[in-house]
């Protein structure tokens, strides 16, 4: 059962939706935040499942790698709020802390000498929150995001110089969106919608590994961009209640192309290098429908609301290089460049950041191997002045990331 109220497209969403915005944007790069800070497409272990199926035949061996990483990000922004219709502005800072839980498991089994098959299972659960008392309080919200993905993949041997592979990637994803609530300032209501929607998807990637020479090989991946078609509920609880049972909207993750070379100078050193192309400019507009409101003191259902998010492609870039101690130890050092997709007109976002890494590795025993990696993330400081039929925002957004993880690799 709807309440409807007719109101602009943009009445509601335009504010609300910058930071599930921001939150998105944040999604599948933490997912892989250590490999994408240490390595790439040339990929020698099972986690070739997930970076470049094409690499699977390298692996003689049957394979287990079980992961699990930490992470926070902590971003702030200084500016000010200014709501049209009341005449009010406020101004100070906003802290906001996000919160990264990810496990995964990867599975490679040699075939024969052609084909190789494996497996990966690798989980996101994450908290986005923003401090009780914030200027932002009306333009971001309490987010919580649960993802999964199962990737079956194969890989096949051309000749002695050449593998390619491909997977699938079966994604299902559950949405807990949230506004702040709290003490109320300014006589404004604070919204109290819960909006809870999942959905499923399907996606894959194309993988080539090519042995220039033996200390030398380049690699390929194309992961297709996945569309998700989120449905679920929105609810408000009181004083008035309303709810929505036909609540959904469109949520993408981008299509991203990988090219690595990797070059060792002998049996101890060797250095890495990766270049990613990133297609968020699938990112460019989105529509939410039936979403619980409130206006004043009335709640009802809006039907529709049109979001623009206006992303562009970007680039990430890492050089990194590997350094083998002994035969038992290994330690791995990396930096990269990574150009921020967003657009401060849009959605309050960090700029470029520069990521430092690093790894080591230690074989316990003939086939158990543990490692352990830190990253840490530096963003520039982003301009922000989002203008809508609600709301002026202007300030500058900047932020960090940790995030640590411990592998284990045991091998038959």
């Amino acid at each position: 059962m709807l309440m409807k109220k007719k109101p602009t497209k943009e009445h509601h969403a335009s504010s609300y939706y910058v930071g599930i915005g921001l939150l998105f944007l944040c999604w599948p790069l933490h997912a892989s935040f250590i490999e994408q800070t240490l390595g790439a497409a040339v990929v020698m272990d099972a986690t070739a499942v997930y970076f470049n199926p094409g690499a699977l035949t390298a692996i003689s061996k049957t394979q287990l790698i079980t992961q699990g990483t930490l992470a926070r990000s902590q971003s702030q922004f200084t500016g000010s709020a200014q709501q049209l219709s009341l005449g009010i502005t406020e101004s100070g800072s906003a802290t906001t802390t996000t919160d990264f839980i990810l496990p995964s498991l990867y599975i490679s089994i040699p075939i024969n000498d052609k084909f190789a098959g494996g497996f990966a299972v690798v989980a996101n659960d994450f908290n986005s929150d923003l401090e009780g008392h914030s200027v932002l309080r009306y333009a971001q919200a309490r987010n919580h995001i649960d993802d999964i993905d199962l990737v079956p993949a194969v890989g096949m041997k051309i000749n002695e110089f050449l593998s390619i592979g491909g997977n699938l990637n079966f994604s299902h994803a559950h949405f807990i969106q949230e506004p702040i609530l709290g003490v109320t300032r300014l006589n404004v209501p604070e919204g109290r919608s819960l909006n809870n929607s999942k959905g499923s998807s399907l996606g894959g990637d194309f993988g080539i590994l090519i042995k220039l020479a033996k200390k030398t090989a380049m690699g390929f991946n194309y992961r297709s961009a996945i569309t998700y078609h989120l449905n679920g509920t929105s609810s408000i609880k009181g004083p008035q209640i309303v709810y929505s049972d036909n609540y959904h909207f469109k949520y993408w993750t981008p299509a991203r192309s990988v090219l690595s070379l990797s070059h060792f100078l002998n049996e101890k050193v060797g250095f890495i290098g990766t270049i990613q192309y990133l297609q968020w400019s699938i990112f460019k507009e989105a529509d939410i429908y039936n979403f619980a409101t409130q206006s004043g003191s009335t709640a009802f259902i809006n039907p529709q609301a049109h979001i623009k998010y206006n992303f562009h492609n970007s680039w990430l870039l890492t050089l990194g290089t590997i350094y083998n101690i002994s035969s038992k130890w290994v330690v791995r050092v990396a930096g990269t460049y990574n150009q921020s997709p967003s657009n401060g007109r849009f959605q309050i976002s960090t700029g470029d950041g520069l990521v430092v890494g690093s790894s080591m590795g230690y074989q316990l025993m003939k086939n158990f191997t543990v490692n352990c990696s830190y990253g840490h993330a530096f963003f520039k400081k982003q301009n922000i002045n989002i203008e809508t039929a609600q709301n002026i925002i202007t300030g500058f957004n900047q932020g960090v990331n940790d995030a640590v993880s411990l592998r284990l690799t045991f091998t038959a």
